[in-house]
């Protein structure tokens, strides 16, 4: 039996950074990502196990969504979250969530030059920080932005 072994790594932050509350976390997706912002409304209005009139059975309800949120990968959480939001109000920088084994980072994955757009190409780090900045600032987070590492086991 062969075991593979995979390290993604690049520029962002490290998801343990990434939780702040509930309710900042709904504001950002409100903003961020209006069409899942309207799934996670629909998901809130099919409950029938909460209380909508309750605060925080609402702020249960959306916080479940946001747990169970599936991108294309499988990865699931408020980190597909944020690095989508990143992706789709960032014209050519596209960072990445990845996770494994408990460990999980949003990450402007290292490129060769031919696969980067020439916005990145001509980024430096104070660029790349400046605007995970820019959505960490949103969520009321200030967390060390920098070199990140996953690592893949299997």
């Amino acid at each position: 039996m062969s075991e593979c072994h995979w390290i993604a790594t690049g520029y962002g932050i490290s998801e343990n950074d990434l939780y702040p509350s509930v309710d900042l976390q709904i504001s950002f997706i409100k903003k961020y990502l209006p069409d899942q912002y309207g799934e996670m409304q629909d998901y809130i209005d099919d409950c029938t196990d909460c209380d909508m009139s309750n605060t925080s059975d609402y702020l249960d309800c959306c916080k479940r969504w946001i747990e169970e949120y599936e991108n294309e990968e499988g990865y699931t959480g408020f980190g597909v979250l944020f690095a989508m939001a990143i992706q789709n109000n960032e014209d050519e920088f596209n960072p990445e969530y990845f996770f494994d084994d408990g460990c999980g980072a949003v990450i402007y994955e290292d490129r060769q030059p031919w696969e980067m757009s020439e916005r990145v190409k001509n980024m430096k780090a104070e660029d790349m920080a400046a605007i995970f900045k820019k959505y960490l600032d949103d969520l009321g987070i200030s967390a060390p932005i920098g070199r990140q590492s996953v690592e893949y086991y299997g």
